[in-house]
């Protein structure tokens, strides 16, 4: 079986879902799970994820030592801009490994090795192009490959700004491509929108945009499912994990449940859903929205920036609703 190890340098206190994204990656047992962190809390961490306490400043330090130029790392958050090194940082963690990767921890995982087979292993050196997961394979040239130069930018160009440049999800999947690497992209995750109170997904199927009005998620047991309605009936469909970007969510259940509901916004205990029930569940809640994004962006609005966010959020908004 194909070996796979995430890497995940995380520091300040575990938001409260942690304690469940522990127990989804517990019902992966042969995938491990490696974590850089800062926070002492005595989790009940499963064998298959490892903890190593350690400083930010401690992770800087190891960062700096695998490159001859000087890094720029002010804060955590920067730490996105080098998950692409991880292979060459994190070099003698990894070995033994077939397949390293990144992964975030604001998510549920269903059953990662119905989705990564030993199809897909033999057949791609890039699995997954979206910075909450990606594999590489774990060989020399690949963890190396990042180096390289594409549309006139360099890893050690990007990494010297000061802001996210987002060298997870676009230079390094521009650079596969030009080099001919084929990325594996199939959407078997659901990364759930962020410009919406209720739960729509990005990156669909076309065949998939029917479901994408009226769903919910069940978790039983390790399967991760989606539950939608199309003209009254439910369809159940299998996803690899569920990704809540930007999402406090209320958590209704024990941590080590089972079975479980997900809904917006809340994890609750198993009831038999219903066609009513789940278009109930995400109907959109357009105070609810509104309140949100008005605390999100109120820093920044003013005559010159309100019409534009407005304008966005209305298309947006028609794009969800009146096109699915």
């Amino acid at each position: 079986m194909t070996s796979i190890v995430y890497i995940i340098p995380y520091f300040g206190t575990f938001p409260p879902l942690f304690r469940v994204w522990l127990e989804s990656c517990k019902r992966n047992p042969s995938v491990t799970w490696l974590i850089f962190t800062d926070d002492e809390t005595p989790y009940d961490y499963p064998d298959n994820v490892h903890v190593e306490i350690c400083s930010f400043d401690e992770i800087r330090a190891k960062i700096q030592a695998a490159f001859t130029f000087p890094v720029n790392l002010s804060s955590p958050y920067k730490l996105c801009d080098y998950k692409v090194a991880y292979g060459r940082i994190f070099a003698e963690y990894i070995k033994g490994y077939d397949y390293w990767g990144f992964c975030d921890i604001d998510l549920i995982w269903g059953t990662i090795r119905d989705f990564y087979t030993e199809d897909v292993f033999s057949n791609f050196d890039k699995i997954g192009y979206q910075g909450h997961s990606t594999l590489f394979r774990n060989n020399q040239y690949i963890n190396n490959l990042f180096l390289e130069e594409v549309d006139g930018e360099t890893f050690e160009s990007l990494v010297k700004s000061d802001r996210n440049e987002f060298i997870d999800e676009d230079f390094i999947n521009r650079l596969f491509e030009a080099k001919g690497i084929q990325i594996y992209k199939e959407p078997v995750f659901a990364n759930l929108s962020s410009f919406v109170y209720n739960f729509k997904i990005n990156h669909l199927r076309a065949i998939d945009k029917p479901k994408n009005k009226y769903f919910i998620f069940s978790y039983d047991d390790g399967k991760l499912q989606r539950l939608s309605v199309v003209r009254n009936k439910i369809y159940n469909d299998s996803f690899l994990y569920v990704h809540f970007l930007k999402r406090e969510i209320d958590i209704k259940i024990k941590p080590e449940s089972d079975k479980y509901l997900i809904v917006p916004n809340k994890l609750i205990t198993y009831e038999t859903p219903t066609v009513n029930f789940i278009k109930k569940a995400n109907q959109p809640h357009a105070i609810s929205f509104a309140i949100r994004h008005f605390r999100e962006n109120a820093y920044k609005l003013n005559i010159h920036t309100i019409c534009p966010i407005f304008w966005r959020k209305v298309k947006g908004y028609y794009r969800l609703f009146v096109k699915c």
